[in-house]
């Protein structure tokens, strides 16, 4: 019989650890949450087959403990999971990965029934997204280099103990920052595997892990990462592994893409969707609905392109009614061409909002890039070897292109910007040689005459 009550399974839990004689002075809070007491129970992640909820303590906020609940919806599923339960195997691998001494959290206890259970685990005191750290550290020289090396020291000590994971992205891993190190954690360990050898494929898809850099990691970082995994093996087949691992990425990327595409027009975990008087907003996660009102209200008043609203400075592109249907309109073309191409690593100004108004127009908030056309760089750089780099850096993008199966039709000095490297910081290091003309880059500014090989 399937389980539907909740509180069925919590009485469960707490009969669990009763028989275990855990005690509850070692996890309070724990201990509370079974009592009911759902005051500092806090749901921070869902989707159909699971649930994960943090227990918090009551004195300082953190998480104490983390509760997931597997609850399948489909029939199948819930007949599968109740001939191999999930919550069992994550609970089994956990204590095993443990004694074998690899970073997972400790697990605590779990039950189940009716195809659906619930695994209980201590929380990894000061632990962070990994994705949301590289972002505080990734433009702090000392602290990026720890990353980085945690990083690296993490992925050896998996495949050194032939650790399998099928699925292995950042989203399964956590990083915590000490004074002189970063370490990380494996979470999520349903698809983990202790094998007895390891196979080069399948290391290379735990690799692909790093493959989520690659717009932003340079070719040196890359094998300062790899080479420990593979002492002995010369700098150009490292390199190689790496060129390899990045179109990976892109592969996936296109595999993906009707997915993300949708995920890109509606309220996701990229995009956030809202309606207000003036219209249909479509904002990337963590752009403030008010500041983008701001800007387009700034853009109305004094029919400006470039506007500067809090001291940052933004680029407004309008579109009249072009089309019935937003999804064949320019300005919806222009949001998920750019999107993909920064999904991809291609060097693109990023949009940043989208409104879709209630007279039919279409508003892009774009990022402003500091920097000069190209045809500007080359009047302004006379030299010849300055030249030689320029020309460098534009053949280095359209082969990029090229190899990812893209196809730019309007690619000329009005579509491309050349970054001015005193006034930004680098966001594509490994893309550009370096030359006695510096880390000159060139960056997309317009992506409605894109297509892709897929579409």
């Amino acid at each position: 019989m399937r389980i539907t009550d909740f509180a069925q399974l919590k009485e469960r839990l707490r009969v669990t650890l009763t028989r275990e004689h855990f005690t509850h002075e070692h996890l309070p809070e724990l201990g509370r949450w079974l009592a009911g007491d759902e005051r500092h129970c806090v749901l921070i992640k869902h989707h159909r087959k699971r649930s994960v909820y943090a227990l918090q303590s009551e004195h300082t906020g953190a998480p104490i403990v983390f509760i997931k609940h597997f609850h399948p919806p489909a029939f199948s599923e819930v007949v599968k999971n109740m001939l191999r339960p999930e919550v069992v195997r994550e609970y089994r691998i956990s204590k095993g990965l443990g004694e074998l001494g690899l970073p997972v959290p400790e697990p605590v206890a779990h039950t189940w029934q009716g195809g659906q259970g619930l695994l209980a685990t201590r929380a990894i005191a000061n632990a962070r997204s990994s994705t949301d750290l590289w972002q505080a550290v990734r433009n702090i020289p000392a602290r990026r280099q720890r990353y980085l090396h945690g990083l690296s020291r993490f992925l050896s000590l998996l495949i050194q103990k032939k650790v399998w994971h099928r699925d292995l992205h950042l989203g399964n891993v956590l990083a915590i920052e000490q004074a002189h190190s970063v370490h990380f954690y494996l979470v999520d360990l349903y698809e983990v595997r202790v094998v007895g050898r390891l196979s080069p494929l399948q290391q290379q898809a735990m690799l692909e892990l790093l493959a989520a850099f690659h717009q932003e990691i340079s070719a040196g970082e890359a094998k300062d990462i790899l080479r420990p995994l593979y002492e002995g093996q010369p700098d150009n087949e490292i390199k190689e592994l790496w060129q390899s691992l990045c179109h990976r990425a892109v592969e996936k990327t296109h595999q993906r893409w009707r997915k993300r595409r949708k995920a890109l027009l509606r309220d996701s975990s990229i995009c956030q969707t809202r309606h207000t008087p003036l219209g249909t907003w479509r904002l990337r996660r963590g752009f403030d609905l008010d500041l983008a009102e701001s800007i387009i209200h700034l853009h109305r008043t004094c029919a400006a392109a470039v506007v500067s609203v809090q001291g940052t400075t933004y680029v407004v592109k309008q579109f009249s009614r072009s089309s019935v249907w937003s999804r064949f309109s320019r300005d919806c073309r222009n949001w998920l061409n750019t999107w993909r191409l920064e999904l991809c690593g291609i060097p693109v100004a990023k949009y940043l909002g989208w409104l879709k108004a209630r007279d039919g127009r279409g508003y892009l908030i774009r990022e402003y890039i500091p920097g000069v056309s190209y045809d500007k760089a080359l009047d302004l750089n006379r030299d010849d070897t300055a030249q030689a780099h320029l020309r460098q850096c534009f053949s280095a993008l359209v082969q990029r292109l090229a190899l990812y199966g893209i196809v730019h039709e309007n690619l000329n000095a009005g579509t491309l910007i050349v970054l001015d490297p005193l006034s930004s910081p680098s966001p594509f290091p490994q893309w550009y040689p370096d030359s006695v003309a510096g880390p000159t880059e060139i960056v997309l500014i317009d992506s409605e005459a894109v297509q892709f090989r897929d579409s």
